[in-house]
């Protein structure tokens, strides 16, 4: 009987930390996430100063969400 477990090298690990940090520091310098980043918190705070903000975190909020997804009909375009 074999072992689940997967034998991963530690040069693979190694590899896969630095490519993961490489990655990460090219998106925390590329001007489209910074702009993405922003924007995104302006809705937070948006959302925050009206008040809906802690509803919109609830799971009603994304039971009553999804059931308009998915009874939204495509033809209204």
């Amino acid at each position: 009987m074999t072992s689940k477990k997967r034998n991963i090298s530690p040069a693979d690990i190694i590899r896969l930390k630095g490519i993961a940090f490489w990655y990460w520091e090219y998106m925390r310098r590329n001007p489209l996430y910074i702009r993405y980043c922003d924007v995104i918190k302006r809705y937070d705070d948006y959302f925050k100063s009206i008040g809906v903000y802690d509803f919109m975190q609830s799971k009603e909020f994304l039971e009553e969400i999804s059931e308009y997804v998915s009874t939204h009909e495509d033809s209204e375009i």
